[in-house]
């Protein structure tokens, strides 16, 4: 078995398709011919499952490069008839332990820990945006890039969304997050119970910020490129 392999299945209609997202290491994230195979539909009827890479081609295989930073992969689903679909996902083995992977339903605002769960059912209809997910792979890094890190919190964004990932030993409480531009302006304060993950809108923004997350017992601070 490959190394840093995710297999996503989905089931529909009576009929079922499949992705694979892998990492390696001098991978690039645009089309790549050797690594990556385009999404080819199949019959009506059936669902298409496929993820985009970086310069939007459909793929059915996508290949990446590994990183310590979060990666988002967008994932759409098809399928012109409404109904019920489960997603399953398939070899998290091949990934480190410390790597986690969440499933986001842009549809219903879920995030969903698919190392825990292994499925995913929702309802679909047909005149749904076929761009309804992300996958957030967080850390997938080459074996001699991983250090240990005394972080609490794993922060990432994407587009106007913050997320932010609390370590296993935090599982409950209430956290100060606050927003500031790089002169020191406060943008954004907010208090919020810890979930697994946080996610928070930013304003309109673009640029650097810094991010400074807080108890009564911690503070972390990061910077963040909002794009």
């Amino acid at each position: 078995m490959a190394k840093d392999l995710l297999k996503i299945a989905v089931s529909a209609n009576s009929s079922s398709d499949a992705t694979f997202i892998r990492f390696r290491q001098q991978a690039v994230n645009t089309y790549n011919g050797f690594d990556d195979a385009s999404k080819l539909k199949g019959f009506s009827g059936a669902p298409q499952l496929y993820t985009h890479s970086t310069d939007n081609r459909e793929l059915s295989i996508n290949t990446l490069a590994t990183s310590q930073e979060t990666v988002i992969v967008p994932l759409s689903f098809e399928l012109d008839a409404s109904g019920e679909a489960v997603m399953s996902f398939e070899y998290l083995e091949t990934f480190e332990p410390e790597v986690d992977v969440y499933l986001e339903d842009l549809l219903t605002d879920q995030m969903i820990n698919i190392r825990e769960t292994g499925h995913y059912t929702f309802s679909h209809e047909v005149e749904n945006d076929p761009l309804r997910f992300n996958l957030h792979f967080m850390g997938v890094a080459a074996v001699q890039d991983l250090q240990a890190s005394e972080n609490h919190f794993k922060v990432w964004t994407n587009e106007n969304q913050l997320y932010i990932l609390p370590t296993d030993k935090l599982t409950e409480g209430l956290l100060q997050i606050e927003l500031f531009d790089l002169s020191g302006r406060l943008i954004q304060s907010v208090d919020k119970q810890i979930q697994k993950p946080m996610i928070l809108s930013i304003p309109d923004y673009k640029g650097i910020m810094l991010v400074r997350i807080q108890n009564e017992k911690l503070v972390q601070t990061q910077k963040i490129f909002i794009r």
